[in-house]
């Protein structure tokens, strides 16, 4: 069986094999998808996309940083 996609009213079915493409594969797919969609949404421009995930990485690090070094 090779894949299937059937358009619905409101949706769109993807159908396949289970073991045909690894999991990983799949839900780097759906994420894919779901960031398509939210980016055709947004109203933010490159720059301030940029200037947000530089804030989200330092946000990050800052709570990570005491678990990170202290393993040292």
């Amino acid at each position: 069986m090779q894949a299937q996609v059937t358009l619905e009213e409101k949706e769109v079915v993807i159908r396949f094999p289970k073991g045909i493409i690894p999991q990983e594969a799949v839900a780097n797919f759906l994420d894919y998808i779901e960031l398509t969609a939210l980016s055709k949404n947004s109203q933010l421009n490159q720059e301030q996309a940029e200037e947000l995930a530089k804030e989200i990485n330092s946000d990050v690090w800052q709570m990570l940083a005491d678990k990170v070094l202290c393993d040292r």
